[in-house]
């Protein structure tokens, strides 16, 4: 009997064990599901990197970031103290600067003085890469053919449409979903390229992800009376949150053309008041609110719920 009662003793013992860990398995899960719903509400995945910093934040495989576009200032770098001594290393074919057209550089995110530039030779007809460490005196330079070989930069894409975006009646959802990332980044647009800046634009969302980075590419209207717009390249590392610390970034604005598109058509309808609605930082928060408290009773209830399946 003494052996009996221990077995039985024995298997309750087990039971207890399996109901109180399926019950932390669930909890467990409920609390996956609620942070990710929290992380959700965030400012389109700078708020989340924010919530995780410290957590899940780590260095990605290389620290090259993303590629900008090459400005005037990077030509005239280039040209001038770049080229000289890649003309006597004799590793190009292209020499002179109009058989070589700089399009990126891409800047090291552990040390500053560390520059690739990136251009296509039309003497070889493909492209070249040239890092080049500013610190040293001469400069030194490592020429490559290949970002991935040369560099661990990976993932090269082309831009595609959204699939949620694809109908063209979802053009003002779309407007909708990336307002808070353009209030971010509006004023990190040269206004001397683009001065009043806005959404006043036939608008088509481009997304890619390209070196552990995601990149959009959407238009933007300029000036008062909006009779230009220009595309915009905008990259967030939203994987590592190790890049510009996840917060979104300019990566370059394309030259500006005629808006006539959205002169002709107009606004549409309704556009203006949802706006007004997402630049009432006390109504989102009331909605956010409104939000999380729906998920704190869901998990309360599940708790219950749990509780009264042990007891």
């Amino acid at each position: 009997r003494r052996v009996h009662g221990t077995q039985t003793r024995s298997s309750l013992s087990r039971v207890v064990d399996n109901i109180w860990l399926n019950m932390i398995h669930v909890l467990f899960r409920i609390g996956l599901v609620f942070l990710a719903f929290s992380l959700a509400h965030g400012a389109d995945g700078h708020e989340q990197c924010k919530e995780i910093q410290g957590v899940l934040v780590k260095q990605p495989p290389n620290l090259w970031g993303s590629y900008y576009k090459a400005t005037k200032n990077d030509r005239d770098l280039f040209f001038s103290d770049v080229l000289p001594p890649l003309k006597k290393s004799g590793k190009s074919l292209c020499t002179l600067p109009s058989q070589i057209d700089l399009s990126r550089i891409y800047k090291n995110e552990g040390d500053i003085k560390k520059i690739i530039f990136s251009y296509y030779c039309t003497k070889s007809k493909s492209y070249e890469h040239v890092m080049v460490d500013f610190k040293e005196s001469p400069i030194t330079l490592e020429f490559r053919e290949s970002l991935k070989k040369g560099f661990n930069i990976t993932g090269a894409a082309s831009y595609g449409p959204v699939p949620r975006y694809a109908n063209t009646n979802e053009e003002k959802q779309a407007i909708i979903d990336i307002y808070p990332l353009f209030k971010e980044i509006m004023f990190k647009i040269p206004s001397d390229i683009c001065s009043d800046v806005g959404l006043q634009v036939i608008f088509k969302l481009q997304e890619k992800d390209e070196n552990n980075l995601h990149y959009r590419k959407f238009p933007v209207s300029c000036y008062k009376n909006a009779s230009k717009y220009a595309e915009i390249e905008v990259f967030q590392d939203r994987k590592f949150c190790y890049v510009q610390d996840g917060r979104p970034t300019l990566v370059g604005i394309s030259p500006l053309v005629g808006n006539q598109g959205y002169i002709t058509r107009g606004p549409i309808a309704g556009l203006k008041e949802a706006l007004a609605q997402l630049d009432n930082p006390e109504a989102s928060k009331q909605e956010a609110g409104v939000a999380v408290a729906t998920v704190h009773k869901f998990m309360l209830v599940s708790l219950v719920l749990l509780c009264s399946l042990l007891f």
